[in-house]
């Protein structure tokens, strides 16, 4: 995903900056809202650190799926208040079917980077990894 999706890099760049995120990714063979691929729950702390649980059900489509809650957790971190949003008429957030806020980014975000990969050419992210600085944070 990192090499072929230049979307997937800017999702990872912009998470891997947030001093307070911790993301955990959990793969479960079931979740309990069946129609769901993925899961995310997001506890806000007191001290300002966002805390996600991401469940994945396995096996699946990870590269839409991750794409899919990354954007979801880049909602959070720039501090979205999709309730609000979801009550505005004509807005781009709604509640699916299992009663989770969805949004039309993140839904776009899951088909955008599949699309990427799968057409995939990883020279830029070759360039890109030649000229920058090792870290320990982000998505390779």
């Amino acid at each position: 995903m990192w090499r072929r999706s230049p979307t997937f890099r800017q999702q990872c760049r912009r998470i891997s900056e947030a001093e307070n995120l911790r993301i955990e990714v959990v793969f479960v063979p079931q979740l309990p809202l069946t129609p769901l691929r993925a899961l995310s729950t997001v506890k806000k702390h007191e001290s300002g650190t966002i805390v996600v649980k991401m469940k994945l059900r396995a096996p699946g489509n990870y590269v839409e799926v991750i794409a899919h809650e990354f954007e979801h957790v880049l909602e959070q971190l720039e501090g979205l208040n999709l309730q609000a949003i979801a009550a505005q008429k004509e807005s781009n957030v709604y509640r699916n079917e299992v009663g989770a806020y969805e949004t039309a980014r993140a839904v776009e975000a899951g088909l955008r980077v599949p699309d990427e990969y799968r057409r995939g050419d990883d020279r830029e992210a070759r360039a890109q990894t030649q000229h920058s600085v090792e870290s320990s944070q982000g998505c390779d």
